[in-house]
């Protein structure tokens, strides 16, 4: 779990990276933009900085939350990590067949993984004897 935090942070900075691109790219491209069309555009990317950095803390806050009460032998971290990974999921399969930029694709996928790899320990069983003794 504590690697998923590090991919997602990691994540975010590749996520910062190519918004910045973008918008640089967008603004070369289109040199005769106003200071009203280049100071929407440096808005929009701030918007887009913004709720990348406020998903991804969340996102890095929740992984160590959860190996946090892993750890602990709190039984609901299995549970509330299925429905995340279910979540994260949903979003995954709803954006992978779509068009965008590899970087962002294959941190994304990796992050994925490391979410099922969290599944697999937490629901082995190992780890059901563990989370049965800390309950007693």
């Amino acid at each position: 779990m504590y690697g998923g935090a590090a991919l997602t942070g990691l994540g975010m900075i590749i996520d910062l990276v190519v918004i910045g691109q973008l918008k640089n790219t967008y603004v070369k491209n289109h040199p005769f933009l106003d200071q009203a069309g280049l100071n929407r555009i440096n808005a929009l990317a701030g918007v887009g900085d913004l709720g990348v950095i406020i998903g991804c803390v969340i996102g890095i806050g929740l992984w160590i939350m959860l190996a946090g009460a892993a750890s602990r032998g709190h039984g609901w971290t299995r549970t509330v990590g299925t429905v995340l990974f279910g979540l994260d999921t949903l979003v995954f399969l709803a954006t992978a067949g779509r068009p965008g930029i590899p970087a962002i694709k294959t941190i994304h996928l990796l992050i994925w993984l490391a979410g099922l790899l969290a599944l697999i320990f937490l629901w082995q069983r190992k780890s059901s004897q563990f989370f049965a003794a800390r309950r007693r």
